[in-house]
Parts: C-alpha cells; structure tokens; sequence
C-alpha cells in the first residue's frame, strides 16, 4: 500500500535535506522537533544506511513489531499474566495497522518512547525514572503534544503512588492532578476557537469526554489513597516525593541534550521554539478535522460515565452501597474489550486507503475508553497502573487537530488498561466473573485467528497487485492501474526538460526519489501551498524564478485537495509559461520555461 497523500515521502526528504546539510526549519521543512532527527541519526548519518522507501518500511515494520512487544510485556508485568501479555500484543499489533500508511512518520518512533516509558516507570528506581523522563522529553521534542501526556501521566502516577502525608506531597500531588486536567481543558479551548468559527460543534466531545475522565481517575486516585494511607506523624524534614524529581531531572537532562545538538547542527533558540511549539497554532488553524466516531462510542460513553460516577458516589458516602454496583463496574473493561475486538478483526479484513477513514476501534476507543480507565484502580494501586490508567486519558489527544494514524496511536494505553481491568475482574468474586476469565482465556486465541486469516487475505492482494520498480521501492505493490499510473508519471518527469521538479497543488515528493530531478528548496510539505508560511513562500517563489525550465506536475484529482490555491507569486512562477507535454490519467506533466529576460519577473509582483 502507499497512501496517495504521501506523508511517507514528506518525512523522507526531510530526513535526507537534513543530513545533507540543510538545517532544520530555516532551511529544511519539517513539522517535526529536532529530536526525531536527532534519533534517527544513528541510521541514516553514522551507519550511512540510504533513505529509501523500502529502508523506512523495514523501520516501520521493527517499530510495529517492538511497541507491540513492549505493550504484551507492560500488561504481563502489572498483571502477571503471560497469556494476557500474549493477548495485548497481538491486540495491539492488530489495532496499529495503518502505521503501514505511513512509513517513517515520527509518530511510530514515539509511540515506541512511551511504552518504553510506561514500562521504566518503576517507584525508588532513580536510573529508570530518570530514563522514563528522558523517554518523555524525547517524545515531547519531537511532537510536543505526545511528550505533555507522557510528562502529565508519569509525574501523576510517582507523586499519588505514595501517601500524601504533608504539604509538600499534597502539594506535588494536587500540582500533578492540575497538570492532567489541564491538557484535555486546553484541547478543549481550541477546538471551542474552531466551533465558534463554524466547525462542526461535534469536536468538543472527545476532550470533554477526555476531560470528565481525568477528573474520575483523580477522584477515584483520591478515595483509595485516602483508605489506604497509613498515617504518619508529621517530622521537621519533609517527606519529599523523591520520585517526583529523578522524572523531572530525566526530562531536563534529555531536554538540554537535544537542544545542545540541534545548535551543533546550525538551529538557534528562536528555531528550536518554532519547531517544536510555535508553528503548531498555524497548523492546526489549516488542518483541523474533528474526529468522526460511531453512535456505540456516545451510547457506551455515556452509560461507562453514568455508572462509574454513581460508583465513586456511592464509595465515597456508603461503601456497602458500593459492593452492589461493583459487579457491574468490574464488567465494564471486558464489554469496552469484546466491542474493540469485533471492531478490529471486522476491521482487519478491509482495504486500507486512508488515515482518516472511519476503520477498526480507534475512534470508539477515544470516545468510549476513557472512561473505563479509572476501574483498574478499584482493586489495586501502583505506579504503573496510574501511568496506563492516566495514559488512557490523555492520550487520545493525539487525534487533535488531524484524527489520522493517531487515533490509533493514542488509544494504544486504553487496550492495556482493558485488559489488566479484565485481569482483575477474573480474580475478583463478583457476578460475571466467569465472562471475565472467558474473555481472558479465549479472546488471544480470537485475535490470532483472525489476524492468520488476514494476513492470507493480504497476502493474496499483494501477490495480485504489480510492483512499482522504483529506485529504491523495489518491494511496494500497487493495484495494477494505479502501478501503472505512478510509473508513466515518474517516465514522463524524467523524460521532461529541467533539472528541478515542483508540484502545482500537492507536492508528491516520492517522484524525487524515483527520478533524476530535484526539488527547488529544501521547503517540500505536502499539501502545499496551503502549509507554507509567506516567506516560505517566497524562497521557494526566488529559486523556482531563478531556474529557466522546470517541470511542473499539476494534479487534478479531487480527492487529495478541496479547492486551488489563490493566485499567489508562487502558482504563478508554476503556472506562467508552463506546457503541457503528457498527460496521464489527472496527471499533467509539463515544462515552464523562461527566456533570459523573464527570469525573476514574478519576484517583482
């Protein structure tokens, strides 16, 4: 497969202008922190492995095959059960199948930093919290919003995982708590900024849900730790949260090592600020896109929320009330995990074509699992189980503003926390105990089966799709249409005069690893010109004037862009002087050609 809106090759000749030299952001153009190109160096810099499209696939399928893994091993070490590890990881590794859309995306990278994260998150370790919060400055570097839920999450589970017994741990406690409930209030102020503008008034949903969640597994955080405190006499020396710190000092230390190296490479603090923080307000004023869920996803949610808020009630004023509603509270993770198994094997036998197709569980999972995560600490308190249960929480902000890949991404954390909630309700003796151990044994057997069936089912498109036969793209199938398409274009550009290729509407920066041609900058987003700033623009406009021919490629399809851009300097250096010379299907290549004199004319308009 290979999404037609190629995020993969964006990433790609990011990753390539940059270790040729050009500096990120000023020169190179990347969504990215400086902390993804610091990670992938070890690659691509010192082992001098070539970027190709069949490398960063093979890098996709490692970093499928070990978040899966470290997924199975989390839920095998909170709940001591292999089977239900095995469980997770084949779940997981189910649920993140459009990760084979979009290759090299950061996102992958990340995802593998917080379940490692998860993981390391161990209390009075000083070594793995410190690396625990190096894991999260690494993340927040690269995409700040993954690395503020990792911080929020992991700073939530050390400061409530031991009694608050003086100010300064009830201090560090409620700071935390604060923290977390901050993250999905701010979402939900700028997507409130989208609604007021006349986006679709259904975006607020998922962070208020988001937001309803965090405060329940605050309030039930709160209600068992103050059961299970053992009071201690207040002493001259605080009782500081040591644990508290080594994360926070693992995220500076990790914070000022990617700094450090993004200056060595040419980038200064104002560059750093942009990349990482700055130009995200832009992006998600272009990009937003409220996430589309089922009717399921509202119903389960509200009846998730109605009982477990009835439950902490009940806990709080008459614990023998409670007892009566826990068989029904203890039930909820195996019905939220039974609907996101039917949802991902339905799921796993459909086409995959685009990151935002409504496709498997991760959009019911956003809506409806959050508001299971506070069930995993009825039964149970500990580090790890408030890192996976806060996780489950926050993270499905990662659909904010684009509900891509990231859906599934960020739902990752609420399977685990599913899945040690069915663990403790097949230990526990309570009504419906029996689901719970059906579930636990039968559903990894379910999952295996159906991902066998679908890999036969795969199997046999790809053995009946052609292969493309690029430069360094020898292993892609495609349907054999579009395989035939993409190689006539990529024939076309290298038959076409000019040493420079530039894309009127969408830039398809595959076509500059297949063909001798090169792009004008290092500026090369995808859906340009929508993504560029103005002097972006600019620079891209001065060395598209200074070149006398140039292939331009102009897309006609529909389907990647709604409407053409305005008539800027920009479409114009494309568009003026420009001849068609083929056209392939709503392809049309062509060649702008300048005599001596016209060369740097649109500069002056």
């Amino acid at each position: 497969m290979m999404a037609k809106y190629d995020d993969e090759s964006y990433v790609m000749l990011s990753l390539q202008t940059f270790f040729q030299g050009e500096r990120l952001y000023e020169e190179t153009y990347t969504q990215y922190g400086p902390a993804y190109y610091l990670m992938q160096s070890p690659i691509h810099r010192w082992l001098e492995i070539p970027i190709t499209h069949d490398i960063v696939r093979l890098k996709t399928v490692f970093s499928w095959f070990a978040i899966s893994l470290l997924s199975g091993v989390l839920v095998w070490k909170i709940t001591g059960k292999k089977n239900l590890g095995i469980t997770g990881m084949l779940l997981v590794m189910l649920h993140l199948e459009k990760l084979g859309l979009e290759p090299a995306h950061p996102q992958e990278i990340i995802s593998l930093l917080a379940a490692t994260g998860l993981i390391l998150l161990q209390p009075n370790n000083r070594l793995m919290l410190l690396v625990a919060g190096l894991c999260a400055a690494f993340a927040g570097l690269t995409k700040l919003n993954v690395g503020a839920t990792m911080a929020a999450s992991f700073l939530f589970a050390v400061t409530w995982n031991h009694p608050n017994v003086n100010r300064h741990d009830k201090f560090l406690s409620w700071m935390a708590s604060f923290l977390c409930c901050s993250i999905p209030a701010a979402i939900g102020w700028l997507v409130w900024k989208k609604v007021s503008g006349g986006a679709e008034p259904g975006g607020l949903f998922l962070p208020f849900v988001l937001f309803l969640s965090t405060v329940t597994v605050c309030w039930m955080t709160r209600l068992n730790q103050s059961v299970q405190a053992i009071p201690q006499k207040e002493t001259s020396e605080p009782n500081k949260i040591k644990d508290f710190y080594w994360v926070i000092f693992g995220g500076a230390i990790g914070s000022i090592w990617v700094v450090i190296w993004a200056m060595q490479h040419g980038n200064n603090l104002r560059e750093i600020l942009w990349g990482v923080l700055l130009q995200h307000s832009f992006m998600s004023e272009s990009f937003y896109q409220p996430l589309r869920f089922q009717t399921l996803a509202l119903l389960s949610a509200t009846i998730f929320f109605l009982i477990l808020f009835s439950f902490l009630l009940l806990k709080k004023y008459s614990e023998k009330s409670s007892e009566k509603l826990l068989p029904w509270v203890m039930v909820l993770p195996g019905i939220t995990l039974v609907i996101t198994a039917v949802l991902s094997i339905v799921g796993c036998f459909q086409p995959i074509e685009h990151g935002l197709n409504l496709r498997g569980a991760a959009s019911f999972l956003a809506i409806a699992g959050p508001m299971v995560m506070p069930v995993i600490l009825i039964n149970k308190m500990s580090a790890a189980r408030l890192a996976v249960a806060m996780s489950g929480c926050l993270f499905p902000i990662l659909v904010f503003p684009t509900p891509g890949t990231q859906a599934s991404l960020g739902t990752i954390p609420i399977i685990l926390g599913l899945l040690i909630g069915v663990a403790d309700a097949a230990q526990t003796k309570i009504e419906y105990q029996t689901v719970s151990k059906a579930i636990e044994r039968y559903l990894g057997w379910t999952v295996a089966l159906a991902m066998i069936g679908s890999t036969f089912v795969f199997s046999s498109r790809w053995t009946n799709q052609v292969p493309l036969n690029q430069p360094g793209c020898s292993w892609v199938r495609l349907e054999a249409s579009r395989a035939i398409e993409e190689q006539q274009i990529a024939e076309a550009i290298r038959n076409a005069p000019g040493e420079v290729l530039a894309f009127a509407t969408h830039n398809h920066n595959r076509f500059f690893f297949w063909t001798d041609k090169t792009p004008a900058t290092s500026i090369n987003p995808t859906f340009w010109p929508w993504m560029l700033t103005e002097e972006q623009s600019e620079k891209i406009t001065r060395a598209l004037s200074s070149e006398k021919q140039i292939c331009v490629v102009m897309d006609k399809s529909r389907d990647l862009i709604d409407a053409e851009p305005d008539l800027t300097p920009l479409s114009k250096e494309m568009s003026d002087g420009w001849k068609l010379l083929t056209e392939i299907g709503q392809w049309q290549v062509g060649v702008r050609t300048k005599t001596t004199g016209e060369t740097g004319s649109n500069l002056k308009n």
